[in-house]
């Protein structure tokens, strides 16, 4: 990518492209604002984090909405990148969408064709989750569904969980 970190690479330079990105903004055609989408920006590298930062900072003259999505939990990030996120956040407009409520994971699974579990299953499915709809849609994919349940699926996410573990 045109922002990937390269050895050796001097401050200015990376400034310079920055720069151009910024121009290129308040120069190109348009006819609606640009969108510009970082989804996990928790775990993007340190170029595009500086990058987001210099755009927020530098967003007058470019009709553009920069949305940034990152888990709230700074746990297990580097110093740096907390730091960056904290900048940034000064910059934005922060929205925080909290996790769903154990009664919004029971809608959830109604909506997505499962029938409502019992409160314990319930519980625990909310617990898994952190009511994350990303991770709820893991756990209710119709493939597993139909292979398992409810149960089937909270099994077949935890074990592609482990998987990943070294």
């Amino acid at each position: 990518g045109l922002l990937e970190e390269r050895p050796g690479e001097a401050a200015h330079d990376r400034f310079a492209q920055f720069l151009a990105v910024r121009d290129y903004l308040r120069a190109a055609p348009r006819t609606a604002p640009f969108v510009i989408v970082v989804d996990d920006v928790h775990l993007a590298d340190h170029a595009t984090l500086l990058l987001a930062r210099f755009l927020a900072r530098e967003r007058r003259g470019i009709p553009f909405f920069l949305l940034l999505t990152r888990r709230d939990e700074r746990q297990g990030l580097a110093t740096e990148v907390q730091e960056l996120l904290s900048e940034i956040d000064r910059d934005a407009t922060t929205i925080r969408l909290p996790a769903l409520s154990e009664e919004a994971v029971g809608a959830y699974l109604c909506a997505s064709g499962v029938p409502r579990p019992d409160p314990e299953l319930l519980h625990l499915v909310t617990a898994l989750t952190k009511g994350n709809p990303l991770h709820l849609r893991s756990v209710t994919m119709q493939s597993e569904l139909a292979a398992g349940g409810l149960q089937g699926g909270l099994e077949h996410a935890v074990g592609g969980l482990i998987e990943r573990l070294s």
